[in-house]
């Protein structure tokens, strides 16, 4: 009889802490999957830049900005077919995403800085 007690307080001390868990670790979960979405943004700005970059070398001009700017990078190997929903300006690459993702957006970035537009849901990407 002492076994059975011991085993239920046991499977509802370990239901207890299985709740506490997804109730207290939620958010730094959540936080985490935002913080990867942004990292996520700045890792393709930063290679759309690189293949702006190759391109400006390899073809001794300088890129000019249309409305198929990536397919152009795509279709001249300078960038991999991965990354899409960018749009291409002067010296600004920007990408709708979500606001809680633009939220943590802001700070300097090799030489880059993200930001997000007033509407917080346009993720900026400036070179």
């Amino acid at each position: 009889m002492a076994n059975l007690i011991i085993t239920i307080i046991a499977i509802a001390l370990v239901a207890v802490a299985a709740l506490m868990g997804a109730y207290y670790g939620g958010t730094a979960f959540n936080q985490g999957q935002e913080q990867a979405k942004l990292s996520t943004l700045i890792n393709e700005g930063s290679q759309i830049v690189a293949a702006l970059t190759m391109y400006d070398a390899m073809e001794d001009a300088n890129f000019v900005f249309g409305t198929d700017d990536l397919d152009d990078l795509k279709t001249g190997n300078y960038l991999t077919s991965g990354i899409t929903g960018w749009t291409i300006a002067a010296n600004t690459l920007t990408k709708t995403t979500d606001a809680e993702t633009c939220a943590l957006a802001g700070s300097d970035n090799a030489g880059a800085t993200s930001t997000c537009n007033s509407d917080g849901t346009t993720f900026e990407y400036n070179f």
